[in-house]
């Protein structure tokens, strides 16, 4: 069993995250993936090759240049372990075009990656609870056969459809995600945190996909 472990950046302290390639006598010496923090990760096959792949989570502009909302790694697997240039995902890019990269958002805090559509295919949750002062977001990008689908990444936020509650700053949607066992046992659901939420008994989200795309009105979300 190969381990992942990292650490978040905690300016001046650079945080990290890295590869422990198992052996029978337990981990190997660990090998750096790049030189950017871990504020979440999560292991998963994006592209379907049969080969588990690392997201990445970097939530913390430590540096001050662009994307300064935060960045989401994509190390896809080989035969040897991760290769050696990541996939790089940010607000504003080609899969995330409707979400504006601002100081602050978070992009990235929180990371889970399973198949929550149904296609056989690792899909990458991403929470990010600062955006929008704090009330926060998360997004669902599809894997693919070519590293990731073509389709646009969908996006949750309190005015999304089937996203209760109102939108208001602090209450940080998207803190914590998880792919989780639908509670009928019928494929996946995400749950998601809401840290600021006015009451306990909406704290925890739980997304549940209906017919189609796990996307905003193909969804049932209940507290």
């Amino acid at each position: 069993v190969d381990v992942v472990e990292g650490a978040p950046d905690r300016p001046p302290d650079a945080g990290h995250a890295s590869f422990c390639p198992g052996s029978r006598g337990g981990p190997r010496a660990c090998e750096t993936l790049g030189g950017a923090g871990a504020s979440a990760l999560a292991v998963a096959d994006v592209n379907g090759d049969d080969i588990d792949d690392i997201v990445q989570g970097d939530a913390v502009d430590s540096d001050g240049f662009e994307p300064v909302g935060g960045t989401v790694w994509l190390w896809f697997g080989g035969r040897t372990g991760p290769l050696a240039e990541p996939r790089r995902l940010y607000q504003g890019m080609q899969w995330l075009v409707r979400h504006a990269n601002e100081a602050g958002d978070e992009f990235g805090a929180s990371i889970d990656a399973g198949d929550v559509d149904g296609d056989g295919y690792a899909d990458v949750v991403v929470g990010t609870p600062g955006e929008n002062q704090g009330t926060g977001s998360f997004t669902v990008v599809r894997g693919g056969r070519d590293e990731l689908a073509n389709a646009v990444g969908t996006g949750f936020g309190f005015r999304n459809d089937g996203v209760p509650g109102a939108p208001r700053p602090g209450r940080r949607l998207g803190a914590a995600v998880a792919i989780v066992p639908d509670p009928d046992g019928e494929g996946v659901a995400v749950a998601v945190t809401v840290p600021g939420a006015g009451r306990l008994e909406d704290a925890v989200l739980l997304f549940r996909r209906g017919v189609g795309a796990f996307a905003p009105g193909e969804v049932e979300a209940s507290t």
